[in-house]
């Protein structure tokens, strides 16, 4: 090891050992203080949140009561007239879902008030609604005995402070629930006036959308809120919560704060006072550790400055001792590296300097041998790079005839075997016609033989289109014009039944002008059958072929505009099980387009979902 490498690992040694044990031990004291404030913290927020859901709960139970307040005698009213407070009540108090009227047994006295069907009118805009069912339910649910017991013991006392018995109007809330029929729970509250027990005012109160309302900003901080009743009952939480709370239930209606390790979570408890339920706030256990994080972030980047300051130390010292040797050295290499000239100063007169000294002489003479070498060397790679050029060039020759010389040979194989072919059936179709007009001659039945007749020309201009696809270049100048729409009807005409017996349809969209182009009508239409066959060999049956016409604007040296042909198909070419029926017909694209090339037209092949274009010269 080097003597500067030993002197800054010894001095940052001596430097690091100290800092990582501090540093240790403040991270542990930072975790400790990090997760006791953050419990605090927790349960400061559960109380807060506690006291903002008691005092909506005293809010919804003075509501009712003034109700019980406004009408003292209503038990001595008529069921019309009970019946018209428990509307007007159910009205004033948006929260209520359904509202009963019950005597001290929880039997009820007037039918139950809900909202049988949502609406938007005025102040039942947004509530929930009810049912008959959800009304048995209430009257099940409510906390009358609780409530009679609680209305004993406030007349009592009452008795003993004023010295008389002043009737109290009492509220009682039972345990909250969850109704099949609304994703959000309610908590039945019992209400008495001066009757007493003998009338109980009970509502269904909606508290899991109202906590929404209040509560639903604790989830954006991290948190997690939960409101729970005693027996477990998830009366509200923020969507983040843990789904399974049987770990809580033993901490219900306790103010404490506890560690959850199967879900990496602490939180706080608080209860609501006047009901059965325990808000719960969550807090993931990384958040109380980030203190400690920042602490080990810190104590790291302390470390490292004095790291790197022990390193830059242990140079200094070192580089008194040692440098003019690692000077020597790194010459040296230089020097096995190529650079014959290098030079070292060393200003000492000890065998150091000597060795300096025999080094530079040697030196010397390598760069006086590097230099004619390199002369030399320098003409041979002027010499290998001209016939490296030449080489080059003589390939890409080669290359470029090989690749005509291919293409030759393919047309030439394709227009030999089209010719051949044109060879064989002119002479039977030069027989059919002759056979055919010797027999209109003898035989009265003109029409038949006039059909004959015209198929066999049909066939001879077919031959003839193929003899000129075997012709090295067609003149378009000599082309006759010809109307796009009639070469299409023809087209379709003739291979309308073969493209129908594989389940296509072929629709013909007529052009709202006249189209003229400058080309053989048999060439044209031999281009659009090929096309049209091979096009429909790759769609499945049900599918739809578009064939239109358009003029296309005039190109820059052009001199008439060109005419588009857009084969358009229902889905794309060549999906599914079509795919192969499509590869086999591949052949007729290749004819077709060298068609187009001896008139100047082309073919456009589509990228994407969309119509192929055939472009062919304008007259």
């Amino acid at each position: 090891m080097k003597l500067w490498v030993r002197l800054a690992v010894l001095m940052a040694v001596v430097a690091l050992v100290p800092l990582a044990l501090a540093g240790f031990r403040a991270v542990q004291i930072s975790t400790r203080a990090a997760e006791s404030n953050a419990l605090v913290g927790l349960e400061r927020d559960a109380a807060r949140l506690a006291t903002l859901l008691e005092t909506w709960t005293e809010e919804q139970a003075s509501a009712l009561q003034g109700w019980m307040r406004l009408y003292p005698d209503l038990i001595d009213k008529s069921a019309p007239q009970q019946e018209g407070l428990l509307r007007a009540a159910f009205v004033a108090v948006p929260s209520v879902v359904t509202l009963v009227l019950t005597d001290g047994d929880g039997v009820s006295l007037v039918p139950a008030v809900f909202l049988s069907e949502p609406t938007d009118d005025g102040t039942m805009a947004g509530r929930a609604v009810g049912s008959e069912a959800g009304a048995k339910a209430l009257q099940s649910r409510l906390p009358i005995s609780e409530l009679v017991e609680q209305w004993a013991e406030e007349l009592d006392r009452s008795q003993e402070d004023l010295g008389y018995r002043a009737q109290p109007f009492m509220a009682a809330w039972g345990s909250a629930y969850q109704v099949p029929t609304r994703l959000d729970a309610s908590a039945p509250l019992a209400v008495t006036g001066p009757a007493g027990a003998r009338l109980v005012l009970g509502a269904e109160i909606d508290v899991g959308r109202v906590m929404e309302r209040l509560l639903r900003s604790e989830g954006g901080t991290g948190r997690e809120v939960l409101v729970l009743s005693r027996d477990g009952t998830n009366v509200w939480s923020t969507p983040g919560a843990p789904p399974n709370v049987d770990g809580l239930r033993p901490l219900l209606g306790t103010g404490a704060s506890f560690q959850d390790e199967r879900y990496a979570m602490h939180g706080g408890i608080a209860t609501v006072s006047g009901t059965d339920w325990s808000v719960v706030v969550l807090e993931p256990s990384v958040m109380s550790e980030r203190a400690a994080a920042r602490i080990r972030r810190q104590n790291l980047q302390v470390v490292g400055v004095a790291v790197v300051l022990a390193i830059l130390f242990g140079i200094v010292i070192a580089r008194t001792v040692s440098e003019p040797i690692g000077s020597l050295r790194d010459s040296a290499l230089a020097v096995a590296d190529g650079d014959y000239g290098r030079r070292v100063r060393v200003d000492t007169s000890d065998e150091v300097g000597e060795l300096a000294a025999a080094f530079n002489h040697m030196s010397e003479r390598l760069e006086a041998s590097r230099s004619e070498i390199q002369e030399q060397q320098r003409e041979i790679e002027l010499f290998n790079l001209e016939l490296q050029e030449r080489v080059e060039e003589r390939t890409r020759e080669l290359r470029e005839a090989q690749a005509q010389l291919v293409q030759s040979g393919q047309l030439a194989a394709v227009a030999e075997i089209g010719a051949g072919l044109a060879h064989e059936l002119n002479n039977p179709l030069t027989g059919i016609l002759g056979l055919t007009q010797v027999l209109r001659a003898r035989s009265p039945d003109e029409a038949l033989l006039n059909r004959i007749e015209e198929q066999a020309e049909r066939c001879r201009e077919v031959v003839a289109a193929m003899l000129r696809v075997s012709e090295t270049r067609l003149d378009p100048d000599d082309a006759p014009v010809v109307e796009v729409g009639e070469v299409l009807r023809d087209v379709m005409g003739l291979v309308g039944g073969t493209i129908r017996q594989r389940g296509v349809s072929l629709t013909l969209v007529e052009p709202v002008e006249a189209l003229r182009i400058r080309m053989d009508p048999v060439l044209a239409a031999r281009v659009l059958a090929q096309l049209l066959t091979t096009l429909t060999a790759g769609l499945t049956a049900g599918c739809t072929l578009s064939v239109s016409a358009r003029l296309l604007p005039l190109g820059e040296g052009q001199k008439s505009r060109s005419v588009a042909v857009y084969l358009k198909p229902s889905e794309p070419v060549a999906a599914g099980a079509a795919r192969d029926d499509f590869m086999a017909a591949g052949l007729g694209l290749w004819v077709a387009r060298k068609l187009l090339d001896q008139v100047g037209g082309r073919l456009e092949q589509p990228s994407r979902d969309d119509a192929w274009r055939v472009v062919l010269p304008g007259a």
